[in-house]
């Protein structure tokens, strides 16, 4: 699939190649890391990147994320970090009004008895675009697995690139945006190209009382999925008051790379704030992309 700068203008399209959500549990390649708080999975790419402004969609260095584009009007940016706060673009403080009125007339697509409203926000005289550039090698914890990448937070559509190859598009601000890089990921020189645009058809969802920024304005980082993966994890504490006794309901979603024969050996264990293991559990489980294993009532304790 090829990047398509029109979904800037439609509603209905708010993400592609996006990883569903999950829980935000961390991650480590075994128990010795897990006591020490450390983890050889994760990657973090926060720090200097390349970085070229533009006013529009129409004047952005459309080619940016090839690895012989010209790199001459790039500059450096901090990442994470809103662009105004850099010193492009202006800070806009809104209050009960769209940013553009009395400005611009502009109203949602499919309302008032209309249809998409194609270039709004794509062939918008003013919706500024920041072109990011990211060179790095892959550290070795994370080699030869599958390798995904985690925007905490970017404002407010994004566009992403990895080696020249179109990887996704998403415009939910303030939750993180994940994508699966594996195919494209190499061991060293990768370069990563993030295109993120001002505005799109989420600002009219977005708008509240704050400061207008845009920009990857929280922290990104590159995390592999070992063999066997907890992919998301609901747990659920009930609590009686009536014979002080407590249950623990636990929905958890394994993936793992090989074929659906594959088993392996889980173990579950619950501690308490000192670290103390008060609850365990072996079982043997199964595998496939979407399948959710579910363990209920499993701990009880007075």
């Amino acid at each position: 699939m090829e990047a398509d700068i029109r979904w800037l203008d439609d509603p209905k399209v708010f993400r592609v190649g996006q990883l569903p959500a999950h829980s935000d549990h961390p991650i480590y390649q075994d128990t010795e890391e897990a006591a020490e708080g450390r983890s050889s999975l994760v990657q973090s790419l926060d720090g200097n990147w390349e970085f070229a402004y533009s006013v529009n969609a129409a004047s952005r260095p459309v080619d940016f994320y090839r690895d012989n584009a010209d790199s001459a009007q790039f500059d450096t940016i901090r990442v994470p970090g809103h662009i105004e706060l850099a010193g492009y673009d202006q800070i806009h403080y809104i209050n009960n009004m769209y940013p553009w009125e009395g400005k611009i007339y502009r109203r949602p697509a499919y309302t008032l008895g209309k249809g998409l409203a194609e270039g709004a926000f794509s062939e918008a005289e003013y919706n500024p675009v920041g072109s990011y550039r990211k060179r790095f090698h892959l550290a070795e914890g994370l080699r030869g697995k599958r390798v995904i990448i985690c925007f905490e937070g970017v404002e407010q559509a994004i566009y992403v690139w990895l080696n020249g190859h179109f990887v996704g598009y998403a415009e939910d601000s303030f939750t993180p945006s994940e994508f699966d890089l594996t195919p494209y990921i190499k061991e060293k020189d990768n370069l990563l190209a993030v295109e993120v645009h001002k505005r799109s058809t989420a600002a009219f969802l977005e708008d509240q009382d704050f400061f207008r920024f845009f920009g990857i304005f929280r922290s990104v980082k590159l995390y592999a999925k070992p063999g066997w993966h907890v992919e998301d994890l609901w747990a659920k504490p009930y609590f009686s008051v009536e014979d002080g006794k407590g249950t623990l309901d636990a929905a958890i979603k394994i993936s793992a790379e090989g074929e659906d024969s594959v088993r392996a050996k889980c173990v579950y264990v619950c501690r308490m704030p000192t670290g103390n293991a008060c609850w365990s559990r072996h079982r043997f489980c199964s595998h496939r992309w979407s399948r959710r294993c579910t363990f209920g009532k499993h701990w009880q304790k007075k």
